[in-house]
């Protein structure tokens, strides 16, 4: 193969990537609606004896985003991933803990098409996520707060309603808190 070929290649490739990102309104909103997924078990709780692990809560989360290409966009949002709840006991006494965790991320998505109206996409992102506690026992109350930065990855695929309006089935994970959810959500283009 001949250097002109190649070029050509390269000059036609970047014109085929310069018209679709022409056709596609770079900037959009979505939002997620889904299940997260807390990786606590009883043996965290030792010396208590857990009675009940609730550890399965609905997720929701808003963004905004930037898309370069077809292929590359850029996020900034907002995701809750609900709450745990632990039921146990103590020297005969109840203690009942809550668990939390919301998070703002920046994302970086990469997609790749799958067919005409089908995309898969993985995400990179950092998060500063706010994890509180709460436990209760014989009427007094603590609790606890810790931010902290992690990252949070995911994949997903998108399915293409029209130029403007994509559904989507993501799985996230945070880092470090240990935590994942699997939601639908949507992006609208504008």
């Amino acid at each position: 193969m001949n250097k002109h070929v190649i070029t050509a290649a390269v000059f036609a490739a970047i014109a085929v990537t310069s018209a679709a990102a022409a056709e596609v309104n770079p900037w959009y909103l979505s939002g997620v609606v889904g299940r997260s997924d807390f990786k606590i078990n009883n043996a965290d709780f030792s010396p208590l004896t857990v009675t009940s692990i609730d550890k399965k809560d609905t997720q929701f989360g808003i963004a905004a985003g930037y898309r370069f290409s077809p292929f590359v966009a850029v996020e900034l949002g907002y995701l809750d991933f609900g709450k745990a709840k632990i039921s146990a006991s103590y020297l005969g006494s109840g203690v009942n803990a809550e668990g939390k965790a919301n998070t703002i991320h920046a994302s970086v998505l990469l997609a790749a098409p799958i067919a005409d109206v089908w995309s898969i996409y993985g995400r990179l992102g950092a998060a500063r996520t706010d994890r509180k506690i709460t436990a209760s026992a014989s009427g007094l109350s603590i609790s606890d707060s810790e931010k902290k930065s992690e990252a949070l990855f995911g994949i997903g695929f998108g399915y293409a309603f029209s130029n403007n309006f994509t559904g989507t089935l993501e799985y996230q994970k945070l880092n470090d808190t240990d935590v994942s959810a699997v939601n639908l959500g949507f992006r609208v283009s504008f």
